[in-house]
């Protein structure tokens, strides 16, 4: 039986014949704009809270000037290529330097690699208004004149394409950037937003297969439009509510669940080694809100599968008492921490 088959006949049967569904999505290396991605989630009755509120200009500007990174084709004695470094930041101006680099290679010599900074690209951070929306930022470009540098019709013909005079290839990007969500933005909602209805990874090693629990089936099919909609793809497979599917659920339920544990230990971990970090409320609630979803999730599991979670629960219970020891390092206002002095 091929697995349309199997969704096809699958489809007749009554909800209760499902633990839930094999989910698997793929998301196209395509920018979204991120209103129009909202709009549509909106539209569809779907959550928005794994979506980003916004998009950072700085990272705009950071991800217009990775895009001059290239590397041409090396030739018997050569390899150039040009490379953007960050060369310093502050409240006001972030700087990147693109930094032309010679490789050269000679029989019987070691080889000699050259760097010349050939363009200083500049970002004014501008202000933000009483709506929280950044105004009068710019992008600035500097050329370096490099005595003896002469670069050859395709290395300048990169430069003239990806920045462009005065920067106006290089401003177009930043502004597109500026409005839209890449493919790693996208799929990291989409993932996120499988998490939100409780799902577990069934593939391990981080792969790309998830299983969500039958009641949450509607708002997966949502979300399986939303996202063929913006010209992706999610496949939903009912799985049937049988022993071995059990069994298999149980121990990627206990895998997943131990793998963020160990994640979420290793940060508390590095809080609690140094004794002079503290940590704000803000940071603690988040803390605290993840162990308690933890444990609300093995819940669900346990009384969705019938089967032991002990192992898991023994985890969640050493986290819990690890991040209840976090409330010593919260910082608290001086007013509160010295009678009001």
């Amino acid at each position: 039986m091929t697995v349309k088959n199997y969704a096809d006949a699958a489809a007749k049967l009554p909800d209760g014949y499902f633990l839930g569904q094999i989910v698997s999505f793929t998301i196209t290396e395509a920018d979204v704009n991120l209103d129009d991605l909202r709009k549509q989630i909106n539209d569809l009755g779907l959550r928005d809270e794994t979506l980003k509120k916004r998009l950072r200009p700085i990272d705009a500007f950071k991800k217009a000037c990775n895009d001059v990174a290239t590397k041409f084709t090396k030739t018997v004695d050569a390899q150039h290529s040009f490379m953007v470094r960050p060369v310093g930041q502050d409240a006001q101006e972030s700087h990147r330097h693109i930094v032309f680099e010679r490789a050269i290679f000679k029989t019987g010599q070691k080889r000699r690699v050259v760097h010349d900074t050939v363009l200083k690209l500049i970002y004014n951070r501008g202000y933000r208004d009483k709506d929280s929306n950044v105004v009068d930022d710019g992008i600035y470009v500097e050329p370096v004149y490099v005595p003896g540098l002469s670069l050859t019709a395709e290395e300048q013909g990169w430069l003239d394409t990806q920045v462009g005079e005065e920067g106006v290839h290089l401003k177009d990007r930043y502004e597109h950037y500026s409005t839209h969500l890449d493919s790693h933005g996208v799929r990291t909602f989409v993932r996120e937003y499988l998490y939100m209805l409780g799902a577990i990874n069934v593939k391990g090693n981080g792969g790309g297969l998830y299983f969500v629990q039958q009641k949450h089936v509607e708002e997966l099919r949502d979300l399986a439009s939303l996202v063929k909609g913006i010209g992706s793809q999610m496949h939903l497979i009912p799985l049937l509510d049988i022993v071995d599917q059990r069994d298999m659920l149980a121990e990627a339920f206990i895998a997943d669940t131990m793998d963020e544990i160990r994640a979420q230990s290793v940060e508390i971990g590095k809080i609690l080694k140094d004794p002079t970090r503290t940590i704000t409320e803000a940071t603690y609630d988040a803390y605290a809100a993840k162990a308690a979803a933890l444990i609300e999730k093995a819940r669900e599991y346990h009384q969705l599968l019938d089967r032991n979670l002990d192992t898991a629960n023994f985890e969640l219970d050493i986290f819990t008492k690890k991040t209840l020891k976090l409330t010593k390092r919260i910082r608290r206002p001086k007013s509160l921490g010295d009678g009001g002095k």
